[in-house]
C-alpha cells in the first residue's frame, strides 16, 4: 500500500469520527458531558416560608421568642414563634441545643394568625477573622 493510500484511509476515518462527533453531541448531550446535577430541595413548605434572624430571649420545646431588629422602627422588637412538631434543624441535634442569647435563622410560616416555624438553624461564626 502507498504512503498516499494509508494517508487518505486514516483522513476518511478521522473525518468520519469528528462527522459521528458532531452529529452525536447535540442528539446525546449526556454522553457527550458526563456530570453530576446538584439535588434539588422542593418542600413546598419552603415555597411559602418567610425567613427571620435575631437572638433568642426565650425558647421551649415548643415556642421561641427572638429579639428581632425592625427596620421601620429602628428598635428591636420580642417576636413570638411556635416551633413546629416537626420542625427540620440545621447545625444542631436538638432544641435543646440552643440556649437564650444564642443567634438563630428561622424559617416560619404563619398559621392562624401565629408564627410557626419550620426550619431552625444555630448561627454559627465562620472564624475567617483573625484572633489577636
Amino acid at each position: 500500500m502507498s504512503k498516499q493510500r494509508v494517508f487518505h484511509s486514516l483522513h476518511f476515518i478521522m473525518t468520519a469520527g469528528i462527522l459521528v462527533l458532531a452529529v452525536s453531541f447535540p442528539v446525546f448531550p449526556n454522553i457527550a458531558v458526563a456530570q453530576e446535577e446538584a439535588p434539588v430541595i422542593e418542600d413546598e413548605i419552603y415555597e411559602e416560608a418567610d425567613y427571620a434572624y435575631g437572638t433568642v430571649s426565650s425558647i421551649s420545646p415548643t415556642s421561641l421568642v427572638l429579639s428581632e431588629y425592625d427596620i421601620d422602627s429602628d428598635q428591636f422588637l420580642e417576636v413570638s414563634y411556635q416551633i413546629a412538631p416537626d420542625v427540620e434543624l440545621f447545625n444542631i441535634e436538638s432544641i435543646a441545643d440552643i440556649k437564650n442569647g444564642d443567634e438563630v435563622d428561622v424559617d416560619f410560616i404563619t398559621e392562624n394568625d401565629q408564627k410557626v416555624v419550620v426550619g431552625l438553624s444555630l448561627y454559627e461564626e465562620t472564624g475567617t477573622e483573625e484572633e489577636v
